[in-house]
């Protein structure tokens, strides 16, 4: 891989971001940030709005736990090959489709249901988004420290959290523009669209050349 350009001027500063795996990390950003508050912030407004009970809505803050558990997920994801995937797209690339379409799956299937009829359907779905958007955040991570050398690390870093940052504002405030004016059902439906992009990155990136830790077994 070629260093980047030496510093000394601002275009040889900017060039950095010119790198295929640099602009590919940006997606990945918008990736990891969309479930945020699709699974927690909008989730509790949706059933504040519709006046579920405040002692049910309040047990749907406990789905964010899925994110204090990464550091148990993290050796199952660093050691666990995806039968098929992992010989079609390598270890990491696998990883980051099979969180891709769960999170996918997750925000299509609370788009599907009404919480008044199905809560506890409801509830699994978004159980399933944060738990898959856990796991995702664990593979996006370790993607963007070994695809490219430190050189590029901090352009990484600066692309990751503006796709990111900008994932929270569509999930956040686009979300609630959009159930404004049509539905929640309807916002969330068009955010599940939205990951579609994701998975075409996914497929669209190149695996890293070498991985950090390189035993692994079968799932």
């Amino acid at each position: 891989m070629p260093a980047p350009n030496k510093p000394g001027s601002w275009s040889s500063a900017l060039a950095v971001y010119s790198h295929p795996r640099v602009l590919g990390m940006m997606f990945l950003g918008f990736s990891a940030g969309l479930p945020l508050s699709l699974g927690f912030g909008n989730l509790i407004t949706w059933l504040t709005e519709i006046r579920i009970p405040i002692a049910v809505v309040g047990m749907f803050t406990w789905i964010s736990l899925t994110y204090a558990l990464k550091v148990f997920l993290a050796p199952i994801v660093e050691m666990v090959n995806i039968p098929v995937l992992s010989r079609l797209l390598g270890h990491r690339r696998s990883w980051i489709m099979v969180a891709q379409i769960g999170v996918a799956i997750g925000i299509y299937g609370l788009s599907s249901i009404n919480p008044h009829l199905h809560l506890l359907w409801f509830a699994w779905f978004g159980l399933l988004l944060a738990f898959f958007g856990a796991i995702q955040d664990i593979v996006i991570d370790a993607y963007r420290i070994e695809v490219v050398s430190s050189d590029y690390q901090a352009a990484m870093a600066s692309t990751y959290l503006f796709g990111y940052r900008f994932a929270l504002v569509i999930s956040g405030a686009g979300v609630l523009l959009i159930s404004e004016f049509t539905s929640w059902n309807t916002a969330y439906f068009s955010m599940a669209i939205l990951m579609l992009v994701n998975i075409i990155t996914t497929l669209v990136i190149k695996e890293p050349e070498t991985r950090a830790a390189r035993k692994s077994m079968p799932v």
